[in-house]
């Protein structure tokens, strides 16, 4: 199988896996495979069926990938408490630039806690989390935003009502235009 294939590639950066009806317990073996791959940049595990049980495995073999850039996790099927593994330990991941949490059920619990861990990720640069079923997540991440430590956010991509908004945000000249 390719979890236990995956200890033998190390150096392996780029991992895409999506459409793989993988589910909980693939990730689990996916992830604990993975913990072996330090060199890991990028990681795509979108439309698997993988729930907060595989966002937690997931969350446990984070900090082990310090050269994670990309982290794929596009309708996984998270409630907002697996948003909130995942995010959490997304600081432990300095050179992560791209998070894209779209179409899971991140709510309004989930947008608060992407919008306390988004001025830990120094490095990110483009959050999507478009159709997440948050009423407040423009409001709570900009409120959030509005501070010298999340200058490095370049783009967000929210994706509501078929139409796209793409926002970029210079956040350290009107921080300081601010002041």
């Amino acid at each position: 199988s390719l979890a236990s294939a995956l200890p033998q590639c190390p150096s392996m950066q780029h991992l895409k896996v999506d459409w793989n009806d993988i589910g909980a317990a693939g990730v689990a073996l996916l992830a604990d495979a993975l913990s072996q791959c330090s060199s890991l940049r990028r990681l795509d595990m979108s439309f698997n069926d993988i729930g907060d049980a595989g966002a937690a495995s997931l969350a446990h073999v984070l900090p082990q990938w310090q050269w994670l850039e990309d982290l794929n996790v596009f309708r996984i099927y998270l409630s907002h408490a697996g948003v909130h593994l995942l995010v959490a330990e997304c600081p432990q991941c300095p050179l992560l630039k791209k998070l894209n949490v779209s179409e899971n059920n991140v709510g309004d619990a989930g947008a608060t806690s992407l919008a306390d861990v988004i001025p830990q990720c120094k490095s990110l640069q483009q959050l999507d989390m478009f159709s997440t079923g948050s009423t407040m997540l423009n409001s709570c991440v900009h409120c959030r935003c509005q501070c010298p430590y999340t200058s490095h956010l370049e783009e967000l991509i929210d994706l509501r009502f078929g139409l796209r908004t793409v926002r970029r945000w210079r956040l350290a000249t009107r921080w300081h235009a601010t002041l």
